[in-house]
């Protein structure tokens, strides 16, 4: 099944530039995910592709998984 997702970096919590490289590392380290692409970035937004196997291997714990690098899913209607 083919995903999108958009992440933003929370205020002041990441010290790289941009956060795209981690979020690409971080889904292609998630079981079942695989063709992680980064579609769209700039500076506080990354929006990311993949292929995933089964849509419930992954959805939770995804948002404490990115909150510990100092990121969070946008929400739909959000950005």
């Amino acid at each position: 099944m083919h995903a999108v997702i958009t992440i933003e970096r929370l205020p002041s919590r990441h010290t790289t530039y941009l956060i795209g490289p981690s979020a690409r590392w971080m889904f292609s380290a998630i079981e079942g995910v695989s063709d992680v692409l980064v579609e769209r970035e700039d500076i506080n937004h990354v929006t990311l592709s993949y292929q995933w196997a089964d849509p419930g291997i992954h959805s939770v714990g995804i948002d404490e998984m990115l909150q510990s690098q100092g990121m969070r899913r946008v929400e739909k209607g959000r950005r």
